[in-house]
């Protein structure tokens, strides 16, 4: 079961985190950001489903990849955390870089128990950082 999503610089998050219970509902205002957590939900599925970055940002945002970053960056970072068992999550974490062509410039896979966090894998694009 999913347990929550990390949002960095994407579109109006500076960092925040949106914690899944078996029940969860988003309200607010208007502008509030629910939107935008659906937007970056929808980006981090269609990455993790092995989508092209650029057709995902085009499907999934309003405004496509120049609006996906928060205004003064070029980079996002989302995330997402998954019971894994009885205390550990697997958490995974995606940057993409949307200064040219939109690219993955980092994946992190970390397993995260009581007493520990283990990274099980790290990619870094080369040519972006």
């Amino acid at each position: 079961m999913i347990s929550s999503f990390t949002f960095k610089n994407f579109k109006s998050f500076e960092d925040a985190t949106l914690y899944i219970e078996d029940f969860t509902t988003l309200i607010g205002q208007n502008n509030a950001g629910k939107t935008n957590a659906f937007e970056g939900i929808q980006v981090l599925v269609g990455i993790i489903s092995g989508q092209k970055v650029s057709d995902v940002l085009e499907k999934y945002v309003r405004g496509g990849t120049k609006k996906a970053s928060r205004i003064g960056t070029d980079s996002f970072t989302l995330g997402c955390s998954v019971f894994y068992k009885e205390s550990t999550k697997v958490y995974y974490e995606v940057t993409v870089n949307c200064s040219n062509e939109p690219v993955i410039e980092r994946e992190l896979i970390t397993f995260i128990d009581q007493n520990s966090q283990e990274v099980i894998f790290q990619n870094l694009n080369q040519e972006t950082g």
